[in-house]
């Protein structure tokens, strides 16, 4: 009935009363309407979940397309790709593999681009407006094999032959971070025989600096000297006409190298400088720290350092040395030339162009000998430096070509240091044995050439006050080994370098021993080694000589 009470909660209540009861916390039909709301929204998220799943497998072709289509715009090149994957639900996840990008068309070079994996994460959002932003990038296992410069045909692509415009797909994408392990970069020569130089890197990431160009940070694994190179710096923009235009710049540390891997020499290099130019041509500023540098020789360790302008050709390593200068003890070396592969043969020769202006003899000699140096004095050197590659020794193989001045000469041997101070003296006319501390200082001068070891020297003159010798012959690096000959001119006559009875007989032979207003002029020769030479008169060479002139 209309107006019976009605109860609740346990109590007796008018139609009125529960009227205004209705909407309390106590009626069980408001559950029931959530429950419903709920089951709803299930059906909702089910629905678009379905649509989500529908929706990637439907864009998965358009995006693929859309990604192939941006790379052959941005890169100039055709595109391969065997795999490609996309999520796009909580972010964008896209995962690829056996790319490869074939330089205007070109399939009978190596690509220019080759990647064995790849993946992307982004935000939706960044996609949204121009430029789009590409979050992240990983590559795994990518090759870049750059061509010489000027290669290429006239591309042969689906898209526009010309460079992207402003708004084409090509130039409207920002990668913001690109990270890269085991990437292989290849620079090829443009001379056909000439092998290609290969970068090795272990480790590479590079960031959008926002000027359609990326800063990096890399670790290349140099071969020789085996070492790591730490090197950050600026990439692009990337030419597509021509990639080994494309602008880099940066700095590097080079540490830890064992020169040990070169025949002959030793030591722990360390090195740091800065760079800038295009991949293919690039101009280096930097230093080099060898603390304990030594020739295996001479096996004497020095501290060598040095600081050089080089420019370094990318496609195949040879570097222009523009110059080094290289210091260690009181030696400074002003050098100029290259290292350059031949081609069809390993390794790179040096050709240098050395100049010493503020030089020792002694430091010189140091590298060379095993023992403490023989000689003394100021230099001032110029030759001509060949180092071919090849496993013998620095000793053997190096070929020098040029010429020196000795100023202020002294020996460090006793026993030649009294035979020299003997010579000047009695040269003067002196019969006076020499004092213990006289000491006389020399000068030197010569031409020389060192090959296959040996050092042959065309005029070498040596002089001390009273006497002037003229030598040629041979020195060999190994054994020390001394064979000059030529002849001594003196001030005096031989009859004055005696006394008494000598001195009586030998006024008859002073004409024939007298020449060009010396008062005596003798043939002589050098033998023996450098610690213990053995002096005398050498009749034999002057025949010889005087055979040769009549012939």
């Amino acid at each position: 009935m209309e107006n019976e009470p009605a109860t609740i909660d346990g109590r007796t209540t008018t139609p009125q009363d529960a009227g205004r009861a209705g909407a309390g916390p106590t009626m069980k039909r408001p559950s029931t309407l959530w429950i419903i709301l709920l089951s709803i929204l299930g059906v909702i998220i089910l629905a678009m979940s379905a649509m989500i799943y529908i929706g990637v497998r439907d864009v998965s072709p358009y995006a693929r397309d859309w990604v192939v289509q941006w790379m052959q715009d941005r890169y100039q090149s055709q595109v391969d790709l065997q795999s490609f994957k996309i999520r796009v639900y909580p972010r964008i996840h896209i995962e690829g593999a056996g790319l490869a990008l074939h330089f205007q068309g070109r399939t009978d070079i190596p690509p220019i681009i080759a990647i064995r994996h790849f993946s992307v994460d982004t935000g939706v959002l960044g996609l949204l407006h121009a430029p789009r932003h590409v979050e992240h990038v990983h590559l795994d296992g990518m090759q870049l094999n750059i061509p010489p410069r000027g290669e290429g045909e006239t591309p042969n692509l689906k898209s526009s032959n010309s460079a992207p415009s402003s708004n084409s797909a090509g130039s409207s994408v920002v990668i913001d971070l690109i990270e890269s392990a085991k990437v292989m970069l290849i620079i090829r020569p443009n001379l056909a025989k000439k092998e290609p130089q290969d970068y090795d890197i272990s480790h590479l990431t590079m960031r959008a600096d926002g000027n359609d160009s990326m800063n990096f940070h890399a670790t290349l694994s140099n071969p020789v000297p085996p070492g790591d190179i730490l090197t950050s710096g600026n990439f692009g923009p990337w030419d597509s006409d021509d990639p080994g235009s494309t602008p880099v710049s940066g700095s590097y540390t080079y540490d830890h190298a064992d020169l040990g891997y070169f025949q002959g020499i030793a030591g722990i290099l360390s090195s740091k400088g800065q760079y800038k130019g295009e991949l293919d041509n690039l101009t280096v500023d930097g230093t080099t720290d060898v603390p304990d540098f030594r020739v295996l020789s001479g096996n004497h360790k020095v501290h060598l350092m040095t600081t050089f302008h080089a420019i370094v050709d990318g496609t195949n390593g040879d570097t222009y040395l523009q110059p080094v200068t290289a210091r260690f003890n009181k030696t400074v070396l002003l050098t100029q030339g290259s290292v350059e592969g031949t081609p069809g043969k390993p390794g790179k020769t040096i050709t240098l162009n050395v100049t010493a202006t503020q030089g020792r003899i002694e430091d010189l000699l140091l590298l060379a000998v095993k023992d403490e140096p023989a000689l003394t004095g100021d230099i001032q050197l110029k030759t001509k430096f060949v180092l071919p590659p090849g496993p013998s020794q620095i000793s053997d193989k190096l070929f020098l070509d040029g010429n020196f001045n000795i100023d202020s000469a002294h020996f460090t041997s006793s026993n030649i240091r009294e035979k020299v101070d003997t010579l000047s003296n009695k040269s003067q006319g002196n019969t006076q044995p020499p004092g213990p501390d006289e000491n006389i200082a020399s000068q030197m001068h010569s031409k020389f050439r060192l090959k296959n070891g040996v050092i042959t020297f065309e005029g070498l003159a040596f002089s001390v006050p009273g006497a002037q010798i003229n030598l040629d012959g041979t020195y060999t690096l190994n054994g020390e080994a001394l064979d000059l000959y030529g002849q001594i001119a003196m001030q005096a006559k031989l009859s004055q370098m005696t006394h008494g009875v000598k001195s009586f007989f030998l006024k008859a032979v002073d004409p024939f021993f007298s020449k060009n207003g010396h008062g005596t002029v003798l043939p002589i020769k050098i033998t023996g080694d450098v610690k213990h030479p053995s002096y005398g008169l050498d009749f034999h060479h002057k025949k010889d000589k005087a055979a040769s002139s009549g012939n």
